[in-house]
């Protein structure tokens, strides 16, 4: 999800494409796990959309317009975002000027993918783009009230940074990256949970995370309030806020991020 955090001159560009609306809903189709020769990402999200067949379940030929009806359509997310995420993907497709991209397009370190993910090991350890169960065990070790509420996605996620931080000799994130990584926790709390609150099952994110699968059997339903850049910007500015100072978060500015 570090994608959403765009320049100004970048958004720009991709607000010029053409893009649909979708407003109604249904239920995600079943979950199927990936094939031998399906493709996948270092990001869960596009990851669990394609296990649900809702983007191309192989993994190939994305579109911004593919994912402004799944985004809307299936977890009421907004174009906003849909276009934040496809369009720096279109940027790393191998193929010029490409107006889709594959799953695996994204997996290049320090583009979209970062250090500290949540769920996956640095890149600087070999494997950034499979689910790692010891970092996302590390992570769940803070989930200790259910729901998850806003401070303990914070504590989670300084955590992880702390981690990666200190055993990576590598470790690197910029401005941006740095936002990012409120976003996107502002995103599973958000998605999972409640745009305006951030409170979330801890079981609907636990099989997001794990299974890469939307917890449909679980209980959850597609929210009825939009999460779009305006919701996430305002619930990471929450998540900033709750952050233990360190020097991570020391002087962290979303806004500075949102330009960077």
């Amino acid at each position: 999800m570090r994608s959403i955090i765009l320049t100004a001159t970048f958004l720009a560009q991709v607000l010029a494409l053409p893009t649909t609306s979708e407003t109604s809903s249904d239920a995600p189709p079943p979950w199927v796990a990936p094939g031998p020769n399906d493709l996948r990402s270092p990001c869960p999200l596009l990851n669990s959309l394609a296990n649900h067949n809702i983007i191309p379940h192989d993994g190939r030929n994305i579109t911004i317009s593919i994912l402004e009806t799944a985004f809307t359509k299936y977890i009421n997310v907004g174009n906003d975002v849909a276009i934040g995420v496809g369009g720096p993907a279109l940027l790393l497709s191998p193929m010029a000027n490409s107006m889709s991209f594959d799953l695996t397009d994204i997996d290049k370190h320090n583009a979209i993918e970062h250090d500290g993910s949540l769920s996956r090991d640095d890149f600087y350890f070999g494997n950034d783009h499979s689910f790692n169960p010891v970092i996302f065990a590390h992570v769940q070790s803070y989930f200790l009230q259910d729901p998850i509420e806003i401070p303990i996605a914070a504590k989670a996620r300084l955590a992880r940074m702390n981690t990666s931080n200190t055993t990576n000799p590598d470790f690197s994130l910029d401005t941006a990256a740095m936002g990012a990584t409120f976003v996107e926790s502002a995103f599973y709390l958000s998605v999972f949970g409640d745009p305006v609150t951030g409170v979330a099952p801890r079981n609907w994110v636990n099989v997001f995370f794990e299974e890469e699968r939307l917890p449909v059997a679980e209980g959850w339903t597609r929210r009825d309030t939009e999460t779009n850049l305006t919701t996430l910007m305002a619930m990471a500015a929450k998540i900033v806020a709750a952050t233990p100072a360190t020097s991570l978060s020391v002087g962290f500015n979303l806004a500075d991020a949102s330009h960077a």
